[in-house]
């Protein structure tokens, strides 16, 4: 897989190559703000970041909804994942 950078809600650039470095497994999770499926999934990725965070990022991408809703989205949640 080509690396990938992706700027995060909060503005930090984070980049999957470096993230290995540090993690065992990155997660990719593409999803956005209106699918029902995306946000359902959410509290179980939820759960298993908060087991196994030490070893495994995940990344939420949403490449459709634009910054500042899913800024708003990321404010409103209580995941810790970015």
């Amino acid at each position: 897989m080509p690396d990938l950078s992706v700027t995060t809600a909060d503005g930090r650039e984070m980049n999957v190559s470096q993230l290995l470095q540090e993690k065992n497994l990155v997660v990719l999770n593409f999803w956005f703000e209106n699918c029902i499926w995306c946000q359902k999934e959410f509290p179980a990725m939820e759960l298993g970041y908060q087991q196994y965070k030490d070893h495994v990022e995940i990344l939420a991408v949403n490449p459709i909804d634009g910054a500042e809703n899913v800024s708003a989205f990321a404010e409103s949640s209580s995941y810790s994942f970015p």
